[in-house]
């Protein structure tokens, strides 16, 4: 690797691209991207989820680290992703790089002496950027990397405030995202004005004009030439790979880590006693497959109680995995949980955001499931929630590239045949199977899954191990 000083490039030949020992090399497209981002101080890395975007920006920092162009990196991503992506990747991406602070889930006397130290790399989340901006501002920042970014989608929105202040004193700016419009070409105008405002017009009302038709008083729907007019304003300032081009089309599988929650951990201890008291609800676990079935409602946050009625249990982390998951996709995702109540908190979840979705479960009739089918394959609908069972056999689905298990089931062929629905003859992308594991019930439940068999007596054995601990 050697650095031209005539014309700023630097070349990669001979980088010894540090990595985990089950990477045997970068991946072409992150070779590109890497030399994209040293070349660009100010760029949008719209490569698809699953493609190695974080690896891809750890190591251009690194490399312009080496060599003196940039010393400390801001990075800003939602908690999920910072903790699942981003802490378990700088050990192996910049193995040096031992000064790496924490800005979140701390007080802020221990967040000040983070900051006032000679950190390398900072984390911290889009709702807490507010908060330690004047800081860092002080310090003097060289490069901020925003992962996820249509978090910042909203022009006067608190968090997207604060990032326009630092990126004012920045010498760099990278956001990252696999999709920056997920709703409509309303989301990336902020996005493309806090990295470049000579891209976009100055006035929201004119991007507006430009890239929407209003249809109804209230409604405005994409113009036909809105993906030109898009793809012209990022053109030069942005590199885009998809997962399609990158690997082939073997699923790609995933084990994501989700915080329990208090709400969690409270119940899980209390079950143990086979009677939980949680408001006016009582839930009642009187064997060992009602504790296995209880657990893994209560990590999906629904518990069903003993008279009918559902009890809500905090499963925030999970969520904002999920949340990262769907804005992250180019293509539907499909979220599986065993349980309605479930299904039921997913739905309310979902409309709340205003994301596009259906639903699948043992109550919806023929009609309605092709209908829901047909959403996704058109890509009318983001996002089905389904239960498994429901959806196990004879179904293809492969306009979905991203599977989510938000809870998982007890048996080996319903977890294999529903992972089944996106791999079918037909599918042209490259597929990421995702799954939530936010206890040691829900590993182990996946490591049965995994074996030869998933009997009921393996699940029951799981229980009789938990219940010992």
């Amino acid at each position: 690797m050697n650095w031209r000083p005539s014309t700023g490039d630097i070349v990669l030949d001979n980088y010894h691209w540090p990595r985990p020992r089950h990477i045997a090399a970068p991946l072409e497209s992150q070779v590109a991207t890497v030399s994209k981002l040293t070349q660009h101080p100010r760029f949008f890395v719209l490569n698809d989820i699953g493609t190695g975007k974080t690896f891809a920006a750890l190591w251009a920092f690194g490399i312009l680290r080496k060599y003196n162009v940039r010393r400390r990196a801001l990075i800003v991503a939602p908690l999920a992703t910072l903790e699942n992506a981003w802490k378990p990747s700088i050990p192996y991406i910049q193995p040096d790089m031992s000064r790496v602070v924490q800005l979140y889930d701390t007080t802020a006397p221990k967040r000040r002496e983070r900051l006032a130290s000679e950190w390398e790399i900072a984390l911290i989340n889009p709702d807490g950027l507010h908060i330690i901006a004047d800081d860092v501002m002080a310090r003097g920042l060289d490069l901020i990397i925003v992962d996820e970014s249509t978090a910042f989608k909203t022009w006067r929105s608190r968090r997207t405030k604060a990032l326009r202040r630092l990126n004012e004193t920045a010498k760099g700016l990278w956001l990252m995202s696999g999709d920056p419009r997920p709703e409509s070409p309303m989301d990336l105008w902020a996005q493309v004005k806090i990295l470049d405002p000579t891209r976009v017009p100055a006035l929201m009302t004119t991007w507006r004009e430009r890239t929407m038709v209003q249809v109804s008083k209230f409604r405005w729907v994409p113009r036909e030439s809105a993906l030109d007019t898009m793809a012209k304003c990022l053109e030069g300032i942005s590199v885009r790979y998809t997962r399609d081009e990158c690997m082939d089309l073997l699923p790609t599988v995933v084990d994501m880590q989700v915080d329990a929650t208090a709400d969690y951990k409270r119940f899980a201890k209390e079950v143990k006693q086979g009677v939980v008291e949680m408001g006016d609800a009582e839930v009642v676990a009187r064997n060992a497959a009602s504790v296995l079935s209880k657990l893994v409602q209560a990590g999906s946050g629904a518990v069903k109680g003993k008279s009918g009625a559902v009890v809500d249990v905090d499963c925030t982390p999970r969520t904002a995995a999920l949340d990262s998951l769907i804005a992250e996709s180019s293509h539907p995702v499909i979220v599986y949980a065993v349980h309605r109540a479930a299904l039921d908190k997913l739905a309310a979840h979902l409309h709340a955001d205003g994301t596009m979705f259906v639903r699948v479960d043992g109550d919806v009739g023929p009609r309605q499931r092709q209908e829901a089918f047909d959403a996704i394959q058109t890509r009318q609908a983001k996002v089905l929630i389904a239960q498994p069972d429901a959806m196990a056999h004879g179904i293809t689905l492969t306009e979905a590239s991203v599977i989510v298990w938000w809870s998982l089931p007890f048996k080996r062929d319903t977890y294999n045949q529903a992972n089944g629905r996106i791999t079918r003859l037909g599918q042209r992308n490259a597929q990421l199977i995702v799954n939530l594991i936010g206890s040691h019930i829900e590993r182990r439940i996946l490591d049965v899954l995994r074996g030869k068999g998933a009997s009921s007596g393996e699940l029951l054995a799981i229980v009789q191990e938990w219940s010992r601990s």
